[in-house]
């Protein structure tokens, strides 16, 4: 795909570029990634540029929890997130929550309204679970938020953060729980594809992605299949239907009356001894 729309593609330096302007407008500044920080980074593809994963969005951002004295602050219409309501392993859109919180919740504390369209990640206990919010929602302090310039696609940041799960634990700090902070997920080097091919990746990740759901969905089904099978042959076992009777086969009331003629004859001995 990359070498047949090579002439038609617009490359990551030309992104940048647009990023640094969208950043200007909003008040942040962008920092070019020195040539010394790329040093020891992988070869990307033509056309590709590493930069902070930071300067490709238009603020990283944190959440918060309304409080709990005010019961009221949670009969709001405003969706309210925290992290056990993301799948994990996978990256969805989320519209709505188990708690919805009030205005003046959100005056009140460090909530804040994440736009619709944002890359949000888990960051506190359980790290790496990641969503798009599909409207505008807050979250508590268990997230981190990237609120995307229009020259990243949304779900592909959303995939390389849960491609490098693994990445963002090791670099999480805490002893009571385990948290990565922005300061460090601002820092983290970031593979900028240009546009059009962002979406292409997202789209063969979902395609296979889609291939794989299928695969576990046929194992399940064939795990609950030979669990039914194991369970039938036993019922049969004890049916007598596992193996073919012989009519010559002792019945099993006349194997009874023996069995108990035998148990009759060692009591009569045992109260001869006595």
């Amino acid at each position: 795909w990359r070498e047949n729309n090579k002439d038609k593609i617009e490359p990551a330096s030309v992104l940048l570029e647009h990023i640094k302007e969208e950043r200007k407008k909003s008040g942040k500044k962008f920092e070019e990634l020195p040539q010394s920080d790329m040093s020891e980074l992988p070869q990307l593809p033509e056309g590709w540029a590493w930069t902070r994963i930071y300067d490709i969005c238009l603020d990283l951002v944190g959440g918060g929890t309304p409080s709990r004295k005010h019961p009221e602050y949670f009969r709001g219409d405003i969706v309210w997130l925290t992290p056990t309501e993301i799948p994990r392993d996978k990256v969805v859109i989320v519209n709505d929550s188990k708690e919805r919180i009030t205005i003046d919740a959100l005056k009140n504390s460090s909530a804040r309204i994440i736009p619709k369209g944002s890359v949000l990640l888990s960051s506190r206990a359980t790290i790496g679970n990641v969503a798009i919010a599909g409207c505008d929602l807050t979250t508590n302090q268990g997230f981190a938020s990237f609120i995307c310039s229009n020259s990243i696609y949304n779900f592909y940041l959303a995939y390389w953060l849960l491609a490098n799960k693994n990445l963002l634990n090791r670099s999480a700090g805490g002893t009571t729980f385990k948290e990565i902070s922005k300061s460090k997920l601002r820092e983290f080097k970031f593979p900028l594809a240009p546009f059009q091919e962002q979406k292409k990746i997202v789209e063969e990740i979902e395609r296979r992605f889609s291939i794989a759901d299928q695969t576990e969905h046929a194992i399940e089904q064939s795990l609950a299949y030979a669990e039914r099978l194991r369970q039938s042959i036993l019922k049969q076992a004890f049916e007598g239907k596992l193996v073919p009777q012989d009519p010559t086969d002792e019945p099993a009331n006349v194997l009874l009356e023996r069995i108990k003629a035998e148990k009759a004859k060692r009591e009569d001995k045992k109260n001869e001894h006595k």
